[in-house]
């Protein structure tokens, strides 16, 4: 893990926030990262990933789109006010929704990309990797 380009300064591995309602959801998204050998961690809303972001560092975010209250746009939405000159945090957007319609409202909103659910680990490791890198 030393040679990862994805690792923050000292090696350690950047957090990640996978925001969604379902519990389900949140244990699969949240194994398969840890079993890549990212620290990741979950909430269930978009007013709690909001919380999350003021209080800690994430270099990426997986947000469902589709969530009771604050949905994952709006959620988006208002993440993007929040950050400062030069502050940008990486929200993929998470949906069962694969139209093209959806995939525009996601990067309209100001994510950054889109997986569709059911999520597959080689999709998964394939958009961390793009994300972490750059």
């Amino acid at each position: 893990m030393g040679n990862d380009p994805s690792a923050g300064p000292g090696g350690e591995q950047p957090s990640i926030l996978v925001v969604d309602d379902n519990e389900i959801n949140q244990r699969v998204a949240v194994g398969l990262l840890r079993r890549l050998g990212h620290a990741a961690e979950a909430v269930a809303s978009g007013e709690a990933a909001l919380k999350a972001v003021a209080e800690k560092r994430y270099r990426l975010m997986f947000m469902d789109c589709m969530m009771p209250g604050m949905d994952g746009l709006e959620t988006t939405r208002k993440l993007r006010e929040s950050e400062g000159e030069g502050e940008h945090l990486t929200v993929v957007a998470m949906t069962g929704k694969a139209t093209e319609e959806d995939r525009r409202k996601c990067l309209e909103a100001g994510m950054d990309d889109y997986i569709t659910k059911p999520i597959l680990k080689e999709e998964l490791q394939r958009l961390v990797q793009r994300w972490l890198a750059s």
